[in-house]
């Protein structure tokens, strides 16, 4: 609302400082949201380091662009420490949660650079895992 001024002024502290209120309920878009900015440095200094850790947040709660983005995020060792096996882990549940296409292809890709062990042990837990509440 804030953010794009719908119904009123555009203030994106205003919407950050609603968006951080919101994500402190752990209302998950909200949570979503900042990481996005945060990524993206969008009105606010670039933090990837911040961003990974609210996509974590919504990625552990279901939220499968957050779950997309942070594997992204590990692919390729922005903000997190590059990290090939949480790569795979998080874009692939996204792509089984959400038959999300792109996904799918990041996670084939992935998969094919991880040693068939660690890709055996990340599909296991993907097969059982559940979002927090």
């Amino acid at each position: 609302m804030y953010r794009d001024g719908e119904g009123v002024q555009a203030d994106l502290a205003e919407s950050i400082k609603w968006l951080t209120f919101a994500a402190d309920q752990k209302y998950v878009p909200a949570v979503y949201a900042l990481g996005f900015i945060f990524e993206h440095g969008d009105g606010v200094a670039q933090d990837l380091a911040k961003a990974a850790a609210y996509y974590k947040m919504a990625a552990e709660r279901g939220n499968t662009d957050a779950q997309f983005r942070l594997g992204s995020l590990y692919r390729y060792g922005r903000g997190v420490a590059q990290d090939s096996a949480q790569a795979y882990f998080w874009i692939k549940l996204a792509a089984t949660l959400a038959q999300k296409g792109n996904a799918l292809d990041a996670a084939t890709q992935i998969a094919a650079e991880l040693p068939p062990d660690v890709r055996a042990s990340q599909d296991q837990i993907i097969q059982t895992w559940k979002a927090k509440p």
